[in-house]
């Protein structure tokens, strides 16, 4: 008899509306305690903009004492400067001088090579018409050594290696891919989605950041706002990742995207070293979308 009283008890208390006041309370616990690391992450940010900007000031004032102290200084080395102006142009004029001297040595010696090649070839003429000598073709490019013998690419000293043409072709300048306006939001994403795949994050961001201004309140708003945290995590940049993420969590709860987004805060987080925080957004992903996948690969990194 007691355990029947017992378990009508049970029941009872079960039904009761303060159970699922109870159960209400730790969602918001769980809800606030994202909320508290997301807003973690943009006080850091706004810190060290307070720092960089604290950093400036301080360069300011300090340049403002030095200008004050040089404008005293200056009157008194203003004579000892238009000494050294003075001392630079003899030293210039002087230059100009040798230079001009070693100009003509040059094209005097650059004449006299002239002549010599020119007699030398004369002489070779003449020898060649009394033996009677057909003159021999020009060297080629291997005879010289700008060409090798095997098949592969001349690398002429001071190019690099990597990048040499062979010779009489056109340098290959590496393409670019050209990016066609996206004419709805499903084909920007997959334009998106090609480049990420390929390294390209920051082009699929562009992509992605235009479709939201080209295709507003579309139904691919939540994945596109998905895919520009996910190019974010893709350079290791925790933070934006955590935050873009953060937007399609509280934008669109309800959306297909929420509980991924869910999971890869936590990723982020944990990308920052905050297991604990990652542990978090983990669980949350359990308990907020239980029967979604990404609820199962929480699962997995929970274990």
């Amino acid at each position: 008899m007691r355990s029947s009283s017992a378990l009508l008890f049970i029941l009872v208390l079960g039904s009761h509306p303060g159970c699922a006041w109870i159960t209400q309370n730790q969602a918001a616990r769980a809800d606030y305690a994202r909320q508290v690391e997301v807003a973690a992450l943009r006080a850091a940010d706004l810190e060290d903009q307070m720092s960089a900007m604290q950093t400036k000031v301080t360069e300011l004032q300090e340049t403002v004492a030095l200008h004050g102290q040089n404008e005293t200084e200056r009157l008194e080395t203003l004579d000892e400067v238009n000494t050294e102006i003075v001392k630079l142009r003899g030293n210039i004029e002087e230059l100009q001088f040798h230079v001009g001297e070693l100009q003509k040595y040059l094209d005097q010696d650059a004449i006299s090579r002239e002549r010599r090649m020119l007699h030398a070839e004369k002489r070779l003429s003449s020898l060649e018409k009394y033996l009677h000598v057909p003159t021999p073709p020009p060297p080629t490019d291997q005879e010289m050594g700008l060409a090798p013998t095997d098949g592969s690419v001349a690398v002429v000293p001071g190019t690099d290696p990597a990048v040499t043409t062979p010779p009489g072709t056109d340098p290959v300048v590496p393409s670019v891919p050209e990016i066609t306006p996206a004419k709805s939001a499903d084909e920007a994403i997959d334009i998106a989605v090609s480049n990420m795949k390929d390294g390209r994050q920051g082009v699929a961001r562009v992509v992605l950041q235009k479709a939201l201004t080209d295709f507003p309140k579309s139904t691919e708003e939540p994945e596109i706002l998905y895919r520009i945290g996910e190019t974010y995590l893709n350079e290791q940049d925790w933070r934006s990742a955590a935050k873009a993420f953060d937007v399609v969590v509280k934008s669109f709860p309800k959306s297909g995207w929420a509980s991924w987004a869910m999971l890869r805060q936590g990723e982020a987080f944990a990308g920052l070293g905050k297991i604990d925080a990652a542990h978090t957004f983990w669980e949350s992903v359990i308990d907020v979308y239980p029967k979604s996948d990404a609820a199962v690969e929480a699962k997995k990194k929970l274990q």
